[in-house]
């Protein structure tokens, strides 16, 4: 939309929509469906995950993991973004386990690597807990909570 800023090397993924006055700095990934909304810097290095929406307003200098809604002067991961995985053809089996793994993430006081096992070892098959764990095991930034 109107008066984006993209900085050097970014990339970003297809389906992507960046509202009004998003600042992206430098070396920003933002990987597929993810919508960043309108008057939002966004933090050299960092990385927005797929399917991910960043509210308006909001500063992101932490990645902002995959399928969540992250929002905050300080943006932090509020929840699963249901109303757009539901948009975007998820199941809601699907759902429902990205909600248990957003839980064993960030409610339940874990630290990432025994977050990460957890996930691991309840969804040893599902291939958007693979990304997320992925995308955590990736970060240089560490992950917005």
């Amino acid at each position: 939309m109107a008066y984006v800023h993209i900085g050097n090397d970014c990339t970003i993924e297809s389906n992507c929509i960046l509202g009004n006055n998003v600042t992206l700095t430098g070396h920003v990934y933002v990987e597929a469906n993810a919508i960043i909304s309108a008057l939002t810097p966004v933090y050299e290095n960092v990385r927005i995950g797929c399917h991910a929406m960043v509210g308006g307003a909001s500063y992101v200098f932490q990645d902002i993991l995959p399928f969540t809604l992250a929002e905050g002067i300080k943006a932090n991961s509020a929840f699963i973004n249901m109303v757009g995985l539901r948009r975007r053809g998820f199941s809601e089996d699907e759902i429902r386990n990205l909600k248990e793994a957003y839980k064993i993430i960030f409610k339940r006081g874990n630290k990432l690597e025994e977050a990460i096992r957890q996930m691991q070892e309840k969804f040893p098959d599902d291939k958007n807990i693979e990304h997320m764990i992925h995308f955590i095991r990736e970060s240089r930034r560490g992950i917005a909570r």
